[in-house]
């Protein structure tokens, strides 16, 4: 079943999800976009991991808002700015649970960005009106990348030639980071272990890369859950480029919210279908 748990605890974000869950929605200040849910996912507390497209329309605003879970995210298309930090594909940021940001502004080509979360979460809390729902505790963000070439040049690589892993960024005890692997064709490569964070997410970016049985191609993910194992995976005909995120767990001193109390939710567009995930 697609992005479904396997023996070896590995889920898979396949572009046939997105095509079932694709829908247009808008948030009740008037903010529409599309999204798609690319990995299924539990509704486990600890443990759940999501992967979710996000596609902006040229000139939209998403406006500076906080989560309760810790995210990655990572543009693949367009252009835009996260507060003052200009984006373009390839470019991750990582944002600890209760950490506002924003604006996310989409450029003139649109905005598209996948938001990669360790635990299923919906919906936002945005400022100033849930400032009071911020909970007490460490507050991080970092931003690396682009590891897409600005200038849109290929890969050009040799045949099982591999360039890995290059480390991009990570927080101060290394529980999250951020890495990228460039394989040319038939290359091979092993992602380590990543014994202080809670799974680790690897996004392809261009090319394909073979996964065990599964082949990922661009924009196709896999989340595994075994810490202390290590992973080989290899590149396609054409190589691949891919990050390599690994994801910590949010820190004990955060607090659940008070009953009662939920993220601000979005709604479907008139034309689509409801959908309990939306955000």
């Amino acid at each position: 079943m697609i992005g479904a748990m396997s023996t070896d605890a590995m889920f898979y974000g396949l572009r046939s999800r997105r095509d079932a869950t694709h829908r247009q929605l808008t948030a009740g200040d008037g903010f529409t976009y599309c999204k798609s849910e690319w990995m299924e996912s539990t509704r486990d507390p600890l443990l759940s991991p999501t992967v979710f497209l996000v596609e902006q329309p040229p000139g939209s605003c998403l406006r500076t808002h906080f989560h309760a879970q810790n995210e990655f995210q990572v543009v693949v298309q367009g252009s835009g700015t996260l507060g003052p930090h200009a984006l373009s594909p390839g470019l991750i940021h990582y944002a600890t649970a209760y950490t506002g940001y924003g604006p996310l502004v989409a450029g003139p080509e649109g905005l598209s960005y996948f938001t990669i979360r360790a635990v299923f979460e919906a919906g936002a809390y945005f400022i100033p009106e849930h400032r009071e729902m911020l909970q007490r505790g460490p507050r991080h963000q970092f931003h690396a990348g682009p590891v897409v070439p600005t200038d849109g040049a290929p890969m050009h690589l040799n045949a099982h030639e591999a360039q890995v892993p290059e480390p991009l960024a990570a927080n101060a005890d290394g529980s999250a980071s951020a890495a990228a692997i460039r394989l040319g064709p038939g290359a091979q490569a092993c992602l380590p272990a990543f014994s202080l964070s809670v799974a680790q997410f690897v996004l392809v970016l261009e090319g394909e890369l073979q996964c065990g049985n599964q082949t990922l191609g661009a924009w196709e993910s896999l989340a595994r859950t075994e810490r202390d194992a290590e992973l080989y995976v290899s590149a396609g005909a054409a190589g691949a480029l891919a990050v390599v995120l690994a994801l910590d767990a949010r820190d004990s001193r955060y607090t659940d919210l008070p009953a009662g109390h939920s993220p601000a939710q979005s709604v479907p567009a008139s034309t689509q279908s409801k959908n309990p995930n939306d955000t």
